[in-house]
Parts: structure tokens; sequence; C-alpha cells
């Protein structure tokens, strides 16, 4: 799928510089003199996949040069987390971009072992429900594709004091 909006750049080996913004489809055309240029290319939220693009401009032919771009990655507001049965803590997606068309789904490896909550904000509520380690993912998705992100939850047994009260007879 071709990325609109993104910034295409022409630099040549003096300094020079051609840019163009692409349109639906991805596609951008740049008038420059001929000669051979290094292109990059940067949208919000995505980056160049791979190597260096060169591009070879003649007298009168037209060139193209394909560049593919990639989301960045994601992560979440913590790695691991301990926490104690019915404990409740908040976990939140962290990406530095907004895609058009996104959106986030959390999902736990072991429904079993902590409650999630999908607060529809990025963020998720996760209660511990028994002891045991279970997996919270975040998985983005947008129409260039997907990234996700986890954390651990360690979930242990919630401690408990009791107290007697001795009276004498």
């Amino acid at each position: 799928i071709g990325v609109k909006e993104a910034y295409v750049n022409l630099s040549d080996s003096a300094g020079m510089t051609y840019g163009a913004t692409t349109i639906d489809g991805g596609i951008y055309s740049i008038a420059c003199p001929k000669g051979t240029y290094t292109v990059t290319a940067e949208r919000d939220g995505m980056h160049m996949q791979g190597n260096t693009v060169t591009v070879t401009v003649g007298d009168d032919s037209a060139n193209t040069a394909d560049v593919i771009l990639e989301l960045d990655e994601i992560s979440v507001s913590e790695d691991n987390r301990t926490i104690k049965v019915d404990e409740p803590f908040n976990l939140s997606i962290q990406k530095s971009y907004w895609i058009e068309e996104e959106s986030i789904r959390w999902s736990t490896d072991r429904n079993d072992i902590v409650g999630l909550n999908d607060l529809e904000n990025g963020s998720v509520d996760i209660t511990g429900l028994q002891e045991g380690i279970a997996t919270v993912t975040a998985t983005l998705n947008t129409i260039y594709g997907e990234k996700t992100a986890s954390c651990q939850v360690t979930v242990e047994m919630r401690e408990t004091t009791t107290t007697l009260a001795v009276q004498p007879t």
C-alpha cells in the first residue's frame, strides 16, 4: 500500500536537495537536474526500511525509486509488573505518532490469571485474578500493518494476617 503524505527527499553529493510530498497511493514526482541522488523518505510514525536508495537521472530519462516505509516500534508503559490478587494497575501504549484508521487491541495469554478492561484510550486496566504469570499484549493495527508490545504480569497471592485475641479464663 502506498503511503500518502510522506516527504521524499533527493540529495546529491554537493548537498543540493529536492523534495516532494507523496499523494494517494504513495506517488511522488520530483524535478531535478541530471545526476545521482540519495533518496530518503519519512512520515510521522514511519521510517525507511533497508539500506540507502540511490537513483540516477539522465538527460531524457525519467527514473523511479521505490522506497519502502515501515511503522516505528511501539512499547507499553511497563515491561514487567508484579501485583497481588485483586490488585489493579493501568498499562498504556507508548508511541510518538498517530496513523489514520489505527486501532489498539489488548489481549492476554492467560485470562485465568489476569482480567483486562480496555479503556479505549490506548490503555487497559489489569486486575490479578489468581496466582501465576501472564503476558498482556497491545496490538496496534493500521492500514500500513501492525506492531505489538508486551508486559509480563506476575500475580502473587494476597498476604493475609489473622489476629487472635486471647482472653484469660
